[in-house]
C-alpha cells in the first residue's frame, strides 16, 4: 500500500482552498482585464491586504490571525544565505515596486512582483507560495481550467520545483556588485569584491577574536548581533562598517596577531560605543533595502542596468528562473 504523505495532503487542500476563493471572488477575470487594460489595478492597500489573505489561507491561519508576521525572519537556502531587508522597510520597498508597475513591460510583471515577495519575506512562512499565486494570476493561459491546474502545479509540495521559481537569489551576487559599487567598492578581473577605501576583503573580521569577546561586556549583544550577520553576509557588513566607521577608525582596529591583518572585534568593543554598533546594522539594513530597491529598478528601466554588453540584469535573472527551471525538471 501506497505510504500516505501527510505534507502533500494539507498543500493539496490548501491548494484547494485558494483557488475556490480566487474563483470566489472573480480573480482570474480581474488580473486578465489588468493585464489586457480593461480594469485599474487595485489601490496598494487592497493589493497588500490580498497578499495577507492569500498567505494566511495558504498556511492555514484563521482569519483574525493573519499579518505580515515576517518580523526577523531569515534566508538560509542556497542563494539565500543572508538577511532579508528589515521589516520596517518591506511595505516601503512593495509599494515602491507596486507603484511603478505601469513602466514595467506587461510580460515582466509576473516576475516583478513575484520577486519582490520573496526577497522581502512578508511572512514568517509561505512567502514562495505566496509569489507563486501572484505569478499564476499575472500569466497568461488558454483558460481558466489551465489557470487552475497550473495554480495547483505551483502550490504543490514541490511547487517550487514543478513550477517557475521566482527566487532572487539566482542574481544576489550580480545585484550585489552594483550596490557596493555605489558606495566605492573595487572589484578584480574575477568580479571578486576587493573592499572601499582600505578596508579590503582581506582585511575582513578575525573569527577568533569573535569567539573571544567577553560575553559580559556592556556592548556585548549588540556587537555579537553586528558579527552575526558578518558570519552570513560578509560584504555588506563590511560596507556598513566603512560607511559608518570610514579608513581612519578602521585603521585602529587592526591587528596582526594572524597571518593576514584583520580587524579586531575585540578592540571594536572596546572602544565603540552602542549607538555606534547600531549605525553600522542601520547602514547595513539599508544596503540590503538598495538590494531590493535595484531589482525593482532593473525592472522598471532595464537599459539602466546592463551586465555585460548585450545583457541587461532583468534579463539575466528570467533567463536564470527558466534555466533553473528546466534543470529541476529534466527527465
Amino acid at each position: 500500500m501506497e505510504k500516505i504523505n501527510p505534507e502533500k495532503i494539507s498543500r493539496n487542500k490548501q491548494a484547494d482552498k485558494i483557488i475556490q476563493f480566487l474563483d470566489r471572488i472573480d480573480a482570474y477575470e480581474y488580473f486578465q482585464n489588468i493585464l489586457k487594460g480593461e480594469e485599474q489595478k487595485p489601490s496598494f492597500g487592497d493589493f497588500e491586504n490580498f497578499l495577507v489573505r492569500l498567505n494566511g489561507i495558504a498556511r492555514d491561519i484563521p482569519i483574525k490571525k493573519r499579518s505580515a508576521d515576517g518580523d526577523g525572519v531569515r534566508l538560509s537556502g542556497l542563494f539565500d544565505a543572508a538577511l532579508v531587508p528589515d521589516h520596517k522597510d518591506k511595505i516601503e520597498i512593495l509599494k515602491h515596486a507596486y507603484d511603478n508597475l505601469e513602466k514595467v513591460e506587461k510580460d515582466d510583471l509576473k516576475y516583478l512582483l513575484p520577486a519582490v515577495i520573496n526577497a522581502v519575506h512578508l511572512f514568517k512562512d509561505g512567502n514562495g507560495r505566496t509569489s507563486r499565486i501572484i505569478y499564476q494570476l499575472l500569466g497568461k493561459y488558454s483558460s481558466k481550467t489551465d489557470f487552475e491546474q497550473n495554480m495547483k502545479i505551483g502550490l504543490g509540495k514541490y511547487g517550487r520545483q514543478d513550477s517557475l521559481d521566482i527566487n532572487p537569489g539566482l542574481i544576489f551576487s550580480e545585484v550585489r556588485e552594483i550596490v557596493l559599487k555605489k558606495h566605492g567598492w573595487q572589484f578584480g578581473d574575477n568580479k571578486r569584491p576587493i573592499g572601499p577605501g582600505s578596508l579590503s576583503v582581506g582585511k575582513g573580521i578575525s573569527g577568533p577574536d569573535i569567539r573571544k569577546l567577553d560575553k559580559n561586556h556592556e556592548s556585548y549583544d549588540i556587537a555579537k548581533k553586528c558579527l552575526d550577520i558578518y558570519s552570513i553576509d560578509g560584504f555588506y557588513i563590511l560596507s556598513a562598517i566603512h560607511s559608518v566607521l570610514g579608513d581612519d577608525r578602521i585603521e585602529k582596529f587592526i591587528t596582526d596577531d594572524y597571518t593576514v591583518s584583520k580587524i579586531s572585534p575585540l578592540r571594536m568593543i572596546d572602544q565603540l560605543k552602542k549607538d555606534e554598533w547600531q549605525k553600522i546594522i542601520d547602514s547595513y539594513f539599508q544596503l540590503k533595502k538598495e538590494h531590493v530597491e535595484t531589482i525593482v529598478d532593473s525592472f522598471i528601466a532595464p537599459d539602466n542596468f546592463e551586465i555585460r554588453e548585450g545583457t541587461n540584469l532583468k534579463d539575466l535573472f528570467i533567463e536564470r528562473i527558466r534555466e533553473n527551471y528546466e534543470r529541476n525538471n529534466k527527465e
